[in-house]
Formats: structure tokens, C-alpha cells, sequence
């Protein structure tokens, strides 16, 4: 019997037998973020084994607790926030697993991938948990309804909460309300035809997640931001430009895995798919789409509305900047030093990498 596929289904497949077995070396990422910092956080060890400790508490099967643990959270937070301290570094990488945790299910794969109205709910009590933990009176308690994985996050705001104050709660409140906003039209749009490439970066960039992981530095460092700075044009430019940085070197570094998860949501085989390219063609595309950005990045640095005439808000908008880029470059350290995306076996000394788009 002849199976006959819908034509986006048809499409998809068409696209990954396109390209499939193909092999191609990236050169070290961090080379195209020329003057960027890339330091470890000295707490990485302790914090890591509290982590462990932590990760070996929760009420959840013990294969789960081993794929997590394999997730590295540690490093990547260590890369993200250098500065802070063993407390906060620990905290942060209970946020950032849970986080992951969630995004998962209704990521194409997961549990909730298949099922549109599962997904939307979710994101509704996961809307429902920001405000509750996020606002001027904080409400920790979630109702029996609520999904377990948005049940894990109220305890671990609850201890960023005694450490944050106001203006920063309420930073964090709205980039996060956004970051859900942009889940939910990503839902939308993953039903159907192959995204044009551009239209997928844009929302690619929105929920990637860099903006409002750059907010958590003022939880980290102890600082706030006054609202009209995260509004300035040049602040919100940085900020953008080093979302759209961070999507475009996760989506190069994460090729492989994505592919052979039969995923096509991805810049590179979008670029190939709309350009006719060739695997190295479309990655070479991405190069030049991250030296772009980077170069629109340090023109939006230049305009920073700085000096204000007071030396510590001066000395805080630079660390909020210096902190967007500690996400980026943590986003590429994380993904040579784990195997989420790729064995360590691919890296060599100089950190190329070399991808295989196998498939068996």
C-alpha cells in the first residue's frame, strides 16, 4: 500500500534526505566574537556538587535525574555569571534546569509537542507563576491543578525572591511574560509548511531565551536597573542583537542533534531549503549573519546612554552589557564542554568541530 504524506510532511523529509550523511567542519565560534570575554565562575566545582545534591532530592524517576545531570546547567551558569557567588551561582542553576525542563515538553519532541491545548495551557499557569512569584506581593503556593513541571518553579523564585528587589523582580516579570508570549506563536507556526528562514529567526530570537536570562544578572551581581535604561533604544539594541547572536550560535551548534531528531527548525537547513544551498553553503550563510549582528552590537554600544552623571548606574549599565555577552559566550563554551548537542569526541584542541548529519 502507498502511503501518501501531506505535502508539509512530504516537504520535511524532503529537506533532511537533501542533506542527510553529510559531514562539515565548524571553526571555533568564539572567533566571531572578537574582544568578548569567556570566563568560569571559581565557585563551578562546590556549586556543581550542590547542584547534584539538589538534583538527587527531587521527587522524579531516577533516569530523569541522570539526563539532567548530564545537562551541565552548572557550567553554563558558571560561563553566564562569573562574578557571582557560590549561593546565587547554585540558585540560578536550579532556574535554569527547571526552565529547560519545562520549554522541553512543549518543544517539537516532547511531551506536549503534538498537543496544541496541553501546550497553551501550560503556558497559561506558567504565565499564572511568573506573576504570582514576580510581583510586589508574592504569592508561592501553586493550585493542585498545576503541572509539576511549572510546580518546581515556585520554590526556586521563592529563594531568588529573597535576594531581589523590586525593580528587579518586575524586570524579570516582563521579559519573561514576553518570552512566554513569543512560546505561544512559535506554537502557532509549528504546524505546517517550512518556515520561511528569516520569519523562523525572529521568533527563534525572541524565545531563545538570552534577554531574559541577561535580566537574572541583577538577581546575581545585586544590582537594578532603573526601567527607562532596559527601555533605552541603544540598551534594548545590545540586548536584541546578542538574542539574535545567541540563536544563531546555538542553532549552528545544536545542527546536528536537531537533524537527527528529525527537526527542521533550524536557521542552517531553513537557509539551505529557501537559498538551494548546500549544508556548508547555508552555514557559511549563518557566519555571515553572526559578523552582521556582532558588528550592529558593538555599533549599539557606542550610543549606550552613558555617563548618566551617577557613577554607580554608569558602572551597572556596563555590567548589564558585559552580562548579554557573557550569554552569548557562554552559550558556545557550555555546548564544546557537555554532550548535549554533540560527543566531545567531535571537538578537537582548538574547538572545530566537526558535525555528521548522519542517518542510519
Amino acid at each position: 500500500m502507498t502511503v501518501i504524506l501531506p505535502e508539509s510532511t512530504q516537504e520535511r523529509n524532503n529537506l533532511r534526505d537533501k542533506h542527510k550523511n553529510q559531514k562539515v567542519t565548524i571553526p571555533n565560534l568564539l572567533s566571531f566574537l572578537p574582544g568578548w570575554r569567556c570566563e568560569v565562575n571559581p565557585y563551578l566545582h562546590a556549586a556543581d556538587k550542590d547542584f547534584h545534591a539538589w538534583l538527587n532530592s527531587l521527587d522524579v524517576p531516577e533516569k530523569f535525574k541522570i539526563v539532567l545531570g548530564k545537562g551541565n546547567y552548572v557550567l553554563m551558569l558558571a560561563v553566564f555569571f562569573p562574578e557571582t557567588t557560590q549561593e546565587k551561582l547554585l540558585v540560578l542553576s536550579k532556574f535554569i534546569c527547571w526552565w529547560g525542563i519545562w520549554d522541553d515538553e512543549v518543544d517539537p519532541g516532547g511531551q506536549l509537542a503534538n498537543d496544541r491545548k496541553g501546550s497553551l495551557d501550560s503556558c497559561e499557569q506558567l504565565r499564572k507563576c511568573i506573576e504570582d512569584c514576580l510581583s510586589p506581593s508574592p504569592n508561592f503556593t501553586p493550585t493542585p491543578e498545576t503541572r509539576e513541571s511549572v510546580k518546581m518553579a515556585y520554590p526556586i523564585l521563592a529563594e531568588m525572591r529573597e535576594h531581589m528587589g523590586l525593580v528587579s523582580a518586575d524586570n524579570l516579570r516582563r521579559t519573561f511574560l514576553d518570552w512566554i508570549d513569543s512560546v505561544v506563536e512559535k506554537q502557532s507556526c509549528q504546524i505546517g509548511q517550512i518556515l520561511d528562514p528569516w520569519d523562523y529567526f525572529r521568533l527563534r530570537t525572541m524565545n531563545v531565551g538570552v534577554i531574559q536570562t541577561s535580566v537574572l544578572q541583577e538577581y546575581a551581581l545585586g544590582y537594578e536597573l532603573p526601567r527607562w535604561v532596559h527601555e533605552h533604544d541603544a540598551v534594548k539594541a545590545v540586548s536584541q542583537e546578542c538574542a539574535n547572536l545567541g540563536g544563531l550560535v546555538n542553532d549552528i551548534l545544536s545542527l546536528q542533534k536537531e537533524f537527527c531528531d528529525e527537526q527542521v527548525e533550524n536557521i542552517v537547513l531553513l537557509f539551505a531549503h529557501h537559498y538551494d544551498l548546500d549544508i556548508e553553503g547555508a552555514i557559511s550563510k549563518a557566519y555571515e549573519t553572526i559578523q552582521e549582528h556582532f558588528a550592529l552590537c558593538t555599533a549599539a554600544e557606542a550610543r549606550l546612554p552613558i555617563p548618566t552623571g551617577d557613577a554607580k548606574l554608569d558602572a551597572d549599565i556596563l555590567k548589564y552589557v558585559e552580562g548579554c555577552k557573557d550569554v552569548v559566550v557562554g552559550t558556545v563554551y557550555w555546548a564544546y564542554y557537555c554532550e548535549r548537542y554533540f560527543k566531545k569526541s567531535q571537538v578537537n584542541d582548538d574547538l572545530e568541530l566537526q558535525l555528521d548529519l548522519f542517518v542510519d
